[in-house]
């Protein structure tokens, strides 16, 4: 029995051969250019799952490491700040050490005065620094300036005078209630961070908040000392270094040198708060570059295994991809030979 095979069968098969060779040569030229094995999860459940799991921990250590840097950045903005403040009241305690030694006699004391206004400017300035034009000496207020002045010239957090403020069970309280935004702010920094009632778990989160309550100082104590009577006298002075600085301007102003001397030894003991709050802030960021190198490398962990997981060998892949390319260019010589000139016109 014999089988007629007709031309159009021939043009058929040919035709079905040809794309799926192309289809193989063009799949395999994509897995080149990609450097993916595949591209959608049904073409590897098992690898595309494992895939899709290694994104995921890429992208939250991605974010996480973002927090971190800006964390470390912010920081250190507040620790240049401080600083700065340290040196400023380390100068105005130098010019006050002259008013009451004597030794500059040639110098008026508005000229002192003037020096200390300057200085509270500059203090004021530095509190209210900034990084990304946020605001991060103001516990949670980020948006607003946190520091200011009242009519009275007294220095102001959040619109409460700083002298008025206590700490009560770990936070700020001024006349009987809660002081405005002075509550810690924190990032995630890959500890799984938990939010109970609207507050976050301190053990699973990073604070990045810098006190300026603290690190400036607050509430009030008392100053003793001797007038030129040797009577002794008791002085409620503030703790926050601006208000000091204050006080100190007007004791000058009134040539009260035993009230500017107590104000000068209470100064000194102020901005230990703030050499205090300084190595504070370097250990935090020592540990947020601890961290963000352990970030690192588990990105470089998480690359190595999305590679090993989503990748090709690159020199099996470019092999196949010739093979393909061979394979595709025989069937389209063979098809000249077989197929209708017409038609392969049409193919080319």
């Amino acid at each position: 029995m014999s089988i007629r095979i007709t031309q159009n069968s021939i043009n058929s098969s040919y035709l079905s051969n040809l794309s799926n060779s192309q289809y193989s040569m063009n799949t395999a030229m994509d897995k080149v250019q990609s450097g993916r094995a595949f591209t959608k999860v049904s073409e590897n459940v098992c690898a595309g799952t494992k895939a899709l799991n290694i994104r995921s921990k890429m992208y939250k250590n991605q974010q996480v490491r973002d927090n971190v840097e800006v964390a470390n950045e912010q920081l250190t903005v507040a620790e240049d700040s401080l600083v700065s403040i340290n040196e400023i009241v380390g100068n105005i305690r130098s010019e006050v050490l002259k008013v009451l030694n004597g030794t500059n006699k040639k110098v008026g004391k508005e000229v002192y005065t003037t020096v200390l206004q300057n200085s509270k400017d500059s203090i004021m300035k530095l509190a209210n620094c900034k990084y990304n034009d946020k605001y991060i000496m103001g516990g949670t207020n980020i948006k607003t300036q946190p520091y200011t002045v009242d009519v009275n010239g007294k220095f102001q957090f959040n619109g409460v005078n700083v002298e008025d403020v206590e700490l009560n069970n770990d936070k700020f309280e001024a006349n009987g209630a809660s002081v405005p935004y002075s509550s810690e702010t924190y990032i995630d920094i890959g500890l799984d961070i938990c939010v109970v009632n609207g507050t976050v778990d301190p053990r699973t989160a990073y604070k990045v908040s810098v006190s300026g309550l603290n690190s400036l100082g607050y509430g009030k104590s008392d100053v003793k000392y001797n007038d030129m009577s040797g009577n002794e006298k008791t002085y409620e002075v503030s703790n926050n270094i601006y208000d000091v600085i204050t006080d100190m301007s007007k004791a000058i102003e009134d040539d009260d040198m035993d009230k500017l001397s107590a104000l000068y030894d209470h100064l000194g003991n102020c901005s230990n708060k703030i050499t205090t709050s300084v190595s504070d802030i370097g250990m935090r960021c020592n540990f947020l570059d601890t961290t963000l190198s352990r970030l690192e490398s588990e990105n470089l962990s998480l690359n190595q295994m999305q590679k090993d997981t989503e990748g090709i060998d690159d020199a099996t892949e470019i092999m196949n991809y010739m093979n393909y390319k061979y394979a595709w260019n025989l069937t389209m010589q063979f098809g000249s030979n077989v197929i209708p000139q017409s038609l392969m016109d049409f193919i080319r």
